[in-house]
């Protein structure tokens, strides 16, 4: 799966979303065969890793740039670092597998299709 730094929060919120401990929403807390919860829950740990490393150099980016005056390169570098390509390598997840998921919850289906691709 290749997405952008820039998408990685938006497929973590729609795998899932926890309040404190427990999970509240997402395609994980649906009613989901077994081998699309396992390939679901691996693409997450992969993109939670990915989430740390962007964290890091966001901040690092931001230290680098704090000045009031270098403010209009901090948001070309923050451009920048968003856009990267980024390559998750997990199994792939087919469109026809969320497709199938009976869920009244309306999923963001760009972020879907990434997922799916």
């Amino acid at each position: 799966m290749k997405i952008k730094k820039a998408d990685i929060e938006r497929i973590l919120s729609i795998i899932v979303l926890y309040d404190g401990p427990k999970e509240v929403a997402g395609l994980l807390t649906e009613e989901i065969p077994l081998s699309l919860k396992r390939r679901l829950q691996k693409i997450r740990t992969e993109l939670l890793n990915h989430h740390n490393d962007l964290v890091l150099q966001r901040a690092e980016v931001s230290e680098k740039f704090k000045a009031e005056d270098q403010k209009e390169q901090l948001e070309l570098e923050m451009k920048i670092l968003h856009d990267e390509p980024l390559e998750v390598n997990q199994d792939p997840v087919s469109l026809a597998m969320i497709e199938a998921i009976k869920t009244k919850a309306n999923y963001d289906f760009e972020i879907i299709e990434l997922i799916a691709s």
